[in-house]
């Protein structure tokens, strides 16, 4: 009888957990295994997965994310739909040369006249090639240019006007000088791009305008005037203050001159094209050696031509040479540390790209819009109410039967044996 009993009771055990169970799955409250929920009772459990799914206001707060990433889509698209280059723009040769003049040698007064019969040698190899635009690098010439004693005319005249050939324009770094009454000698000198006529004589010039702190300039001069003797006119140069067009042969566009870490800068380099057709880099990077250098600033530099839509010719002391296309591909690249003449064809297009025509004020309205949405998303959180807590049961088992000990996962590993066979027992 006792056992009959036991096992009567023990069937209505397991039918009364079935139910449970079935009840609870249709009211979306968890089980644990053997029929089991968690404590707190009833409405504890419905509380609890309530708590679980998510609130209703979080895919409202989200769209604040979403308007700088529609503005940024927008940006993109816009960009994508402009720039339609057309084919039929007009194309330039043009020949960079690369002396690899070591630094040591290059500001040497006794080198001077071997440097220029070097940059005027290879000169007319590009000019052989057919170029009609040579470009050379930074300081290429080491003279004031604009200097009383100086008389380039008929030193490159024989090289840009070759007899039975077209005549060649040349764009190159050079020293300037202009009047400065507040400095010592009444001159203040700058880092010049200068464009000579095929004849030899000074069309435009260009100062650069972003000098290099303690390469180029001495900040805090009350500070630091003591090293202006050790650095000379080239670590005092006194800073541009426009941009300047180049015009290019026979009325096929103007080019944009930009001297050595300047072509890191989008906004100055999209300042100084203006309405340009061609942007030129003259540079001399034989000061960081055979290391990564050259080549970053090589792809930094070339950045430029697919933000403004145009071509990008580059010319380095030792280099790296080449010319990049507003697609960002390199038609033409020269080695590192020897001298070399690259030559290709540019072509000369309008560049109506979004960042060329609007500048950065999408990308700081986009910038702007985030800041605020992570400094608003904690204000509009409203706080989650704290769950109610009943009052103990002394009829239904203690929740610390339901908690497992630490290092087990099995829900039953906490439970008294007795309890667990308590069916059985009976």
């Amino acid at each position: 009888m006792g056992s009959g009993r036991g096992s009567g009771r023990s069937g209505c055990r397991s039918h009364d957990s079935i139910l449970l169970r079935r009840r609870g799955e249709r009211q979306g409250i968890p089980q644990l295994p053997g029929g089991l929920r968690p404590p707190g009772g009833e409405d504890d459990s419905r509380s609890f997965a309530l708590s679980r799914l998510p609130r209703a206001g979080t895919p409202r707060k989200a769209l604040w994310l979403l308007l700088p990433a529609g503005l940024l889509s927008l940006w993109l698209l816009w960009g994508l739909a402009l720039e339609n280059g057309t084919d039929h723009s007009p194309s330039l040769p043009v020949a960079l040369i690369q002396g690899n003049i070591p630094p040591d040698r290059k500001w040497s007064p006794e080198t001077l006249r071997e440097t220029l019969s070097r940059y005027l040698a290879l000169s007319r190899q590009g000019v052989g090639e057919g170029a009609r635009l040579l470009v050379w690098p930074e300081t290429a010439l080491t003279v004031v240019y604009n200097g009383l004693r100086t008389r380039l005319p008929p030193l490159l005249a024989p090289t840009l006007s070759p007899p039975g050939s077209a005549d060649v324009p040349l764009l190159t770094g050079a020293i300037g000088e202009r009047p400065d009454p507040d400095s010592p000698v009444g001159l203040s000198f700058t880092n010049s791009a200068v464009l000579y006529s095929p004849g030899g004589e000074v069309v435009a010039a260009y100062d650069k305008r972003h000098l290099v702190p303690f390469g180029e300039f001495l900040p805090l001069p009350s500070l630091f005037g003591w090293l202006r003797p050790m650095t000379g006119i080239t670590g005092d140069m006194a800073p541009g203050d426009r941009p300047v067009l180049f015009p290019l042969p026979k009325g096929a566009g103007e080019v944009a001159p930009l001297i050595c870490y300047e072509a890191l800068y989008p906004s100055l380099s999209r300042e100084n094209l203006g309405q340009g057709t061609l942007l030129a880099v003259i540079s001399d990077d034989a000061w960081f050696g055979n290391t990564s250098a050259p080549w970053q600033l090589f792809r930094e530099s070339g950045m430029r031509a697919a933000e403004d839509g145009v071509y990008l010719v580059r010319a380095a002391n030792t280099g790296l040479s080449g010319i990049v296309a507003p697609d960002t591909t390199v038609p033409a690249i020269g080695p590192l540390f020897r001298q070399a003449v690259v030559t290709g064809n540019v072509r000369l297009e309008a560049g109506e790209t979004f960042y060329r025509r609007h500048g950065e004020w999408v990308l700081r309205l986009c910038l702007s819009s985030l800041l605020f949405a992570a400094a608003l998303l904690p204000l509009l959180r409203k706080p989650s109410p704290p769950r109610p807590r009943r009052p103990p049961d002394s009829h239904r088992t203690p929740d610390s039967a339901f908690l497992a000990p630490r290092g087990r996962q099995d829900v039953f590993g906490a439970l008294p044996p007795a309890f667990i066979f308590q069916p059985l027992l009976q």
